[in-house]
């Protein structure tokens, strides 16, 4: 049995809990993205009352969501911006992709697989408002650690989904990764490199393109294609050498 106080604390945090997943607070998140996308990742910009109108719901059923006021609704809604499992397009990618792998054989050949779904992930990140506003919060508020924290953890969280997912892509094309590199290492990467394309995508298009003759390959597809034959070899492979000496013995370096 519990002590009045400790019902009382425990069933406030029940409260608090279920309110967590409300109709009404998921109305409130996503109104206050968009603000925030249109604020340019100003978080400060973003009120209650113009949160509460675009939602559709009471002051008080704001309040009752966030008894502390706006101060506590903007923290709970940088948290909900930078949540990687938002972002439906990774979710929708990385279960494609185990579709692929399911088969034995995969259904598709590794080249048809990078070119196809490189493809796809750029197109779908440029369509990305969830990743525009990362952006614009990065750039915006950089100085604060907090945010940084928070966006470290989503980045890891992100390449968590894809680290899942390429170590059984690797073993389903009989593929092992040569040192230094792991799956992790491997999705931060390649991540990485396609949120740069995708910023000079986004200004200037024609610097990022292939030239003519190059068919419908994005250079993302691409830039994957040569870091995976950099980077990997066949799980029963004779050789030893690591991706320093691969690099090394191709480029003629001694």
């Amino acid at each position: 049995m519990c002590t009045d106080r400790e019902c009382v604390r425990y069933d406030q945090q029940m409260v608090r809990e279920r309110a967590r997943h409300t109709p009404a607070r998921e109305a409130l998140l996503k109104a206050g993205m968009e603000l925030l996308e249109e604020q340019h990742g100003d978080i400060s910009e973003v009120k209650m009352s113009e949160a509460v109108n675009r939602a559709g719901v009471t002051n008080g059923a704001f309040y009752h969501l966030w008894p502390q006021g706006l101060l506590a609704y903007q923290e709970d809604l940088l948290r909900f911006a930078v949540d990687p499992k938002r972002m439906e397009y990774v979710q929708g990618m990385v279960s494609a992709l185990r579709e692929v792998v399911a088969a034995d054989p995969p259904a598709m050949s590794l080249t048809d697989l990078i070119h196809g779904f490189a493809a796809l992930d750029a197109a779908n990140l440029d369509a990305d408002k969830e990743y525009r506003v990362w952006i614009a919060l990065w750039a915006r508020h950089f100085g604060d650690p907090s945010l940084r924290q928070k966006l470290g953890d989503s980045y890891r969280g992100l390449a968590g989904e894809y680290e899942t997912v390429y170590e059984e892509l690797l073993k389903g094309f009989g593929l092992q990764l040569r040192p230094p590199f792991s799956t992790r290492l491997l999705a931060t990467a390649l991540t990485a490199m396609a949120e740069g394309l995708c910023l000079r995508r986004t200004v200037d298009p024609e610097a990022v393109a292939l030239p003519a003759g190059s068919g419908d390959w994005e250079v993302f597809g691409l830039l994957i294609l040569l870091v995976t034959a950099m980077v990997t070899k066949k799980h029963d492979s004779s050789d030893t050498r690591d991706a320093w000496e691969l690099a090394r013995d191709m480029l003629g370096i001694l």
